[in-house]
């Protein structure tokens, strides 16, 4: 590591610099909107020492890494003045974080695959603003998903789907690199909030799932696609409609798909498209099925698992499982855990995590609230907040502290629930403001994000209690 150590001692600081910005970000959206491929320009294939077009894949003597869109210039120009980040993918963007942290160019086109997330993790550990700029990225990752599922026939959704934009096979494995990247430097727990939301809706873990569905996908398109066996059968209209839900496939799988299925199953029954759906609802469905998948990969062992996949679990088993996932979630940033195996981690613990979810409200729900259960279901809750991180390690009240009075416990809920606001939009700022010029609404993240989490939980304590 010694040539990054000097490497990382001469990186320009002006590759990293607090952008100007200019006064009319809706202006660049509207640009995009005029762009063939929205944010993206054509698509590329990275080579280990260079990056060509397609059709001089044949000759170029190999060392193919990945094949994407990486941003056009009305995109490149937006982040510029405004850090602002559009056409977000995990190859280009995990190459990008690469190429500036390692050679100071973000655009550079030769950079080496041998330089991977252990150099990137090593010259971070002594530059804290590329973990800055890795959170740029995420903190706009986000926004640029809500805007899209806002706004899904603008040019900036629909590029997405564009053919050849991005492979799916690319984004699982350069989700797994920047995942790992992130665990490694993040120094806030609360950075993990913006992880979490980004991971939850990404294809992160290849499964046999995945596979099947990149395969009906395929399948669709050439039954019902010009020359298939049943293209009489549907309209033109209807064929768009379906290579648009195989190209998205094959680029991003997401849940958001299962719009885009459904919009197209309110016109025309189609049981294969229905039987593709249910294949992506299970693939993030978050059961017991997936916990023990991601588990075996990860070489997990999930003791009190077993003894919550029942109808009415004891608490006790609820809070043991909770411990669980804790020691888990503690030791990925940590050497315990190594690269290559975080986001491995990551996934288990937010997949559980979820599941937990599900098994807490079960409880509250059939069970009276009084002084004997409300201080370790309080703890419980916050364990699943600190795991989303939405609360930090320092703010969790322990059982022993937790009033057991109506009138004390909702002073203690307005407090946390005030603590986790102010995370929220502590993690977007300054984002949410600038995506605002474009769509007024973006600020539905925030409430978004908090409406998804654990802190729903204490509503129907407090429910109970009343």
């Amino acid at each position: 590591m010694r040539a990054l150590n000097s490497l990382f001692m001469v990186l320009c600081l002006s590759a990293f610099s607090v952008p100007t910005y200019a006064a009319d970000i809706a202006s660049y959206f509207q640009a995009l909107e005029k762009e063939s491929k929205g944010p993206f320009g054509p698509n590329m294939m990275q080579m280990r020492s260079k990056r060509i077009s397609y059709n001089q894949w044949a000759s170029s003597g190999g060392g193919f890494i990945f094949q994407s869109a990486f941003r056009n210039k009305v995109a490149q120009d937006l982040l510029r003045e405004h850090g602002i980040y559009t056409g977000n993918l995990f190859a280009t963007n995990y190459y990008e974080l690469r190429a500036e942290a390692l050679l100071g160019d973000a655009n550079a086109a030769n950079l080496s695959s041998d330089q991977g997330v252990e150099a990137l993790v090593s010259v971070a550990q002594g530059n804290p603003q590329v973990f800055a700029r890795a959170k740029q990225m995420v903190q706009n990752w986000n926004l640029e998903k809500l805007y899209i599922a806002k706004n899904p026939s603008s040019k900036l959704a629909r590029s997405f789907a564009l053919r050849g934009v991005a492979g799916a096979e690319f984004e699982i494995q350069y989700a797994q690199e920047f995942v790992d990247f992130f665990i490694s430097v993040a120094p806030s727990e609360i950075d993990f909030l913006l992880l979490a939301r980004l991971v939850n809706s990404s294809s992160l873990v290849e499964s046999n799932n995945f596979t099947r569905i990149r395969d009906k996908a395929t399948s669709l398109y050439e039954t019902y696609g010009p020359g298939g066996s049943k293209s009489h059968t549907v309209s033109s209209q209807q064929v768009k409609q379906i290579k648009f839900i195989r190209d998205s496939i094959h680029n991003q799988l997401t849940p958001e798909i299962v719009g885009l299925i459904d919009n197209y199953l309110k016109q025309k029954s189609n049981p294969e498209l229905v039987e593709i759906k249910n294949l992506i609802l299970s693939y993030f469905s978050r059961g017991v099925a997936d916990i023990n998948y991601v588990a075996k990969k990860a070489k997990i062992t999930p003791v009190a698992l077993a003894r919550i996949d029942k109808k009415s679990p004891a608490l006790e088993d609820l809070v043991a499982y909770s411990q669980e996932l804790l020691t888990v979630r503690n030791a990925l940033p940590t050497d315990a855990v190594k690269l290559g195996e975080k986001y491995l981690g990551y996934a288990y613990t937010l997949t559980a995590s979820a599941f937990l979810f599900q098994k807490v409200r079960a409880y509250i729900d059939q069970n009276a609230i009084n002084s004997t259960n409300i201080g370790d279901l309080t703890v419980l809750i916050q364990n699943i907040l600190y795991m989303e991180g939405m609360l930090a390690s320092s703010s969790i009240v322990s059982a022993s502290e937790v009033p057991s009075d109506f009138d004390d416990y909702e002073v203690l809920y307005d407090d946390m629930l005030s603590e986790i606001m102010g995370n929220i939009k502590a993690a977007y700022d300054p984002y949410v403001e600038k995506w605002k010029q474009v769509d007024s609404h973006m600020d539905g993240m925030l409430d978004d994000t908090l409406r998804s989490s654990a802190i729903s939980l204490f509503n129907h304590i407090l429910d109970k209690m009343d």
